[in-house]
């Protein structure tokens, strides 16, 4: 009988690359910076080369190559999702020519804060204290927090801080027009994303100029003085006062609620008893 040496025939284990431990963020905001890794394991013992992908929505954003004999070697990918990523989620994947792994990650909308329900008055006066109200709006996921600004003609007068995570927050910003103000006024109100501005005519307050037109003249004491008058509203808005008539600083009469629209006039007479002791003249 011939004899035989045994003979060992060596078998490869099976050779893949797989993705394992696979690591991603179940949500990311709008411009984050997420990283989202896993471990290539290869289960052969042959040395292998491959390119391991990361896809995002099924399109390859890179490639890191991995070389293994054996053992595992861990792979990390950066992405930034887009500012203005409409969608609901992304999927994300890291794949050999073998296995892959995915996961969807929500996206969360950033959103903005919106300036909504902006009211100014329609019209003020010198001196007057204004109220500039809105409502700053959020519809985003992400909590927000800015500095509200109030603008008067341009800058800045005030500022108010403003966090949302959702709805709205009521602001409202007061001014006291300067004294020697006149023409119109630039109101705004912005957060950083949007703004609302008007425009508030500035007009002078009734002033009720006096002019004294005619005067009874050479009188003997016990006669009647009449003295005729003009009033004219110089200001830039209507009012109403009383006129009153005094002689040497005496109160004698009064003309009450005398109501004037800007720049109307109103004419009238005041009569005085003259008396023992007012000659030789009265003011």
């Amino acid at each position: 009988n011939d004899q035989h040496d045994p003979a060992t025939l060596s078998v490869a284990a099976e050779d893949e690359f797989t993705s394992e431990n696979f690591v991603t963020p179940d949500a990311a905001e709008q411009g984050d910076e997420i990283t989202v890794s896993a471990d290539i394991v290869h289960n052969g013992s042959i040395e292998r080369e491959q390119d391991v992908q990361f896809l995002v929505d099924g399109t390859e954003e890179a490639t890191e190559q991995v070389t293994l004999s054996g053992g595992e070697e861990s792979v990390s990918f950066d992405y930034t999702v887009p500012e203005d990523e409409d969608a609901e989620s992304i999927s994300v994947e890291i794949a050999t020519d073998d296995d892959a792994e995915s996961q969807d990650i929500t996206v969360l909308e950033v959103g903005e804060l919106t300036v909504e329900n902006f009211d100014a008055p329609v019209e003020a006066k010198q001196g007057d204290e204004i109220s500039v109200s809105a409502d700053i709006g959020h519809s985003g996921d992400v909590a927000l927090e800015q500095d509200v600004q109030f603008l008067i003609d341009g800058t800045v007068e005030d500022v108010t801080q403003v966090a949302l995570s959702a709805g709205q927050e009521s602001i409202e910003f007061t001014h006291t027009i300067d004294a020697e103000a006149n023409g119109e006024l630039t109101v705004e109100i912005a957060t950083d994303n949007t703004s609302e501005t008007t425009t508030v005519p500035v007009s002078t307050p009734a002033f009720y100029s006096v002019e004294i037109t005619n005067t009874t003249e050479d009188l003997v004491e016990g006669e009647t003085l009449a003295a005729e008058y003009k009033i004219t509203n110089t200001g830039g808005t209507a009012g109403t006062q009383n006129i009153s008539f005094a002689v040497d600083g005496t109160e004698q009469a009064v003309e009450e609620s005398v109501s004037l629209a800007s720049r109307a006039t109103f004419n009238g007479t005041f009569s005085y008893q003259t008396q023992s002791g007012d000659a030789p003249n009265v003011t």
